[in-house]
């Protein structure tokens, strides 16, 4: 893998042949999440595909220009020229992959495929969604020493973090914006020293043998499981809704019925 500014973009990327260039950042959860899938992927197709990182605000110029307008962004080149989808965001390995695989013939796919070695890793305790409640699970059991891991489809927060604002959390006066209050939470858990896989596909789950399968080839075992995946609210279909979720919806009457008159 290799690091390039806007300078070496021409070169190193652009008449690369087939590249895969992350944007990154600094103080970036979704980023520390994507860095490792993104140094593994690379050891796997890194014959036939380039790693490139670049710092998004060390290079603000070229990402303007290209529309990254969000860490992690990830832009897939071949021989010069966009392929595939960009993400960003909460990234999936899933989702890399289904691009990477989109770049080269299939019979290299499965030549790949075969060389990937199914894992295992074993924690005391498995915590199955990073919302609030995970994440609380999760702090209470790391500071009494016990080897913990929360495991999200997504980025950890849950519905907190795409909360406009939250006016009823104790301990603050002023209403605090979502993302905030859940960043906060998810960091407090972390650096506690609660393991995090989050942003990952659950392939199974099986309660029996108190084992979960993640992005097909890892195992991850525990003496205990604690659910706690939340709750999704239903939507109600009213046009722009799902657009101005976060910036000012409402779904907790409990909440947020002060605001109405």
């Amino acid at each position: 893998m290799k690091e390039i500014a806007a300078a070496g973009f021409q070169n190193e990327v652009l008449n690369g042949g087939m590249v895969v260039l992350d944007f990154y950042s600094t103080e970036c959860p979704p980023c520390e999440a994507l860095a490792t899938k993104f140094e593994d992927l690379s050891h796997l197709y890194g014959s036939e595909i380039k790693f490139m990182k670049i710092y998004r605000q060390g290079n603000r110029e070229l990402a303007e220009k290209l529309g990254v307008k969000s860490s992690p962004t990830l832009l897939f080149y071949n021989n010069g020229n966009e392929t595939g989808s960009r993400l960003t965001g909460g990234i999936k390995r899933s989702d890399i992959i289904r691009n990477l695989d989109s770049m080269i013939p299939a019979e290299r796919v499965n030549e790949i495929k075969s060389k990937i070695k199914p894992s295992v890793s074993e924690f005391d305790v498995i915590i199955l969604g990073a919302g609030p409640g995970g994440l609380t699970a999760g702090l209470y059991l790391c500071q009494s020493k016990i080897n913990t891991v929360l495991i999200d489809i997504a980025l950890p927060g849950g519905h907190v973090s795409t909360t406009h604002e939250v006016s009823n959390y104790p301990g603050f006066i002023e209403p605090q914006a979502g993302y905030m209050l859940s960043h906060s939470m998810s960091e407090q858990t972390k650096l506690c020293g609660t393991i995090y896989k989050v942003a990952v596909d659950v392939t199974s789950v099986d309660l029996e043998k108190k084992e979960v399968v993640i992005d097909e080839y890892e195992t991850v075992r525990a003496k205990r499981i604690i659910i706690a995946t939340g709750t999704t609210p239903n939507l109600t279909g009213a046009p722009g809704e799902k657009e101005l979720k976060g910036k000012g919806i409402s779904y907790c009457a409990t909440c947020d019925a002060k605001y109405y008159n």
